[in-house]
């Protein structure tokens, strides 16, 4: 695997999100869980999570889907997909959870794609606050 993504990677991978056919689209599918898998890694360094405190798992999931990549620490659930459009852009979900085998957790927090790219210290912050399970606002929804 390359080293973690960098905040050029992630800009890019956040266009691609925003832009490209996953579903469907094997070569985007596979570029997409591989980005995703390095971005993952480098949330888990900013998170200042330890080796072995955390898993990054995988799913390709079907061909009608875009699959998604878990970070899942003892306090923290991050869910990367690029399924779910509010009608604002695409988003994922992140929330606080009991422990490493906690699969529903707290209540679901959700963020643009897009966040990543022009506020990721703000998703970060947001993901340490769930972590603590608090929650803060990333993307205010309209009403």
């Amino acid at each position: 695997m390359k080293p973690p993504a960098t905040h050029a990677d992630i800009a890019a991978l956040c266009r691609f999100v925003r832009t490209a056919q996953i579903a469907y689209n094997q070569a985007n599918k596979e570029t997409f869980l591989r980005e995703t898998r390095r971005l993952a890694a480098r949330m888990a360094r900013d998170l200042e999570l330890e080796s072995g405190a955390f898993d990054i798992r995988v799913n390709p999931a079907g061909i009608g889907s875009s699959g998604d990549v878990t970070l899942h620490a003892e306090h923290l659930y991050v869910c990367l997909d690029a399924e779910i459009d509010f009608g604002r852009g695409r988003t994922f979900c992140f929330r606080g959870c009991r422990s490493r085998r906690d699969y529903t957790g707290l209540g679901n927090q959700w963020a643009l794609w897009d966040d990543l790219a022009h506020r990721y210290a703000q998703v970060i912050g947001a993901m340490r606050a769930a972590e603590n399970g608090n929650s803060a606002v990333i993307c205010p929804w309209p009403n």
